[in-house]
Order: structure tokens, then C-alpha cells, then sequence
């Protein structure tokens, strides 16, 4: 199936998702993550010629347990509370830094990026935990663009050619 085969999603506001890029582009790409995935952090990394788009934003969702203890929760309430510091520049380097780190030395790379709150961030943990569920994905990376699922064949660095 191609992507204008698939049905679309509303996309997450704003405040529910890390967004990366022009947040006004009308071209929005939706990552599904989860923050030890490994095949995540290459798809990621795949993505990096939208540093190079003023027209594609990037929308990043976790896909994380409701289980507030869980270290997949604790990585990605800890980047969604520097998202809602906002501050892109510091957001994109800290998902750099994980995504790029082979340990994912959660104690060591918090340290570099040093965040008060935690309650909203789990808040909109479950928004997401619910936007996912709602869409059907069960495994990451997944990928939407513009609301519709993009076929697993499609790697991060092989978006760039669909839009």
C-alpha cells in the first residue's frame, strides 16, 4: 500500500509531541519512538537532512509503558520536559546525543541536560500513549507523514524521496 492508500490520523498539538523544524511547515513527519529502541535511534539519525528543510517538520511520539518507573518513560519524560522548556536547539542536541550514544546512559546524559517538572511531561507521555494505541502502532519505529502511516519499507533516510 502506498502512503495515500493508508488511512489518516489527526496529528498530536503542538504541546503533545517533541517537534523539530519549522513549526509552521505543512509537511509533518510523525516518528513513533521508543527511547532504547535500537533501530529508532539509526532511523533517527537518518533523518538528519531536514536540518536542511524549511518545509518539513518532524513530530516525534514515544510509545512508552504506563509505568512512570519504567527507564523508557523516564528518558522520554525527561526530553518532553525540555521540550516544553522550549528550547529546539537544546531538545535537538539531546536527542542527538542519545540517539547517537551506543550506551544510553540515562544518569551521564541527563546530567548534560538538566530539566525542572515532570508532571505535565507525564501527562502528555499518556496523550501520546493513547495517540498510539488509537493508530495501531505496535512496534518502532513507525512512521506517519501527514497523518498517514508510511510503509515499513521506508526507512528514515528513505523519506526524503516521498515528499
Amino acid at each position: 500500500k502506498m502512503v495515500s492508500d493508508q488511512a489518516r490520523y489527526g496529528l498530536p498539538a503542538e504541546e503533545h509531541a517533541v517537534t523539530i523544524g519549522n513549526t509552521n511547515a505543512e509537511k509533518v513527519i510523525t516518528m513513533v519512538v521508543n527511547p532504547y529502541c535500537g533501530p529508532c535511534g539509526k532511523a533517527y539519525q537518518k533523518l538528519q537532512w531536514l536540518d536542511t528543510r524549511s518545509d518539513v517538520k518532524l513530530q516525534i511520539i514515544y510509545s512508552t509503558p504506563p509505568n512512570d518507573k519504567n527507564p523508557k518513560n523516564i528518558v522520554a519524560s525527561h526530553i518532553m520536559s525540555l521540550q516544553q522548556n522550549q528550547n529546539e536547539l537544546l531538545v535537538k542536541q539531546a536527542l542527538d546525543d542519545w540517539y547517537g550514544k551506543f550506551n544510553k546512559n540515562f544518569e551521564e546524559w541527563s546530567k548534560s541536560y538538566p530539566v525542572e517538572g515532570g508532571a505535565a511531561a507525564r501527562k502528555v507521555l499518556q496523550f501520546q500513549r493513547d495517540w498510539v494505541k488509537l493508530t495501531g502502532v505496535t512496534k518502532t519505529p513507525t512512521f506517519f507523514f501527514n497523518g498517514r502511516r508510511v510503509p515499513e519499507y521506508y526507512a528514515g533516510g528513505d523519506l526524503e524521496y516521498l515528499i
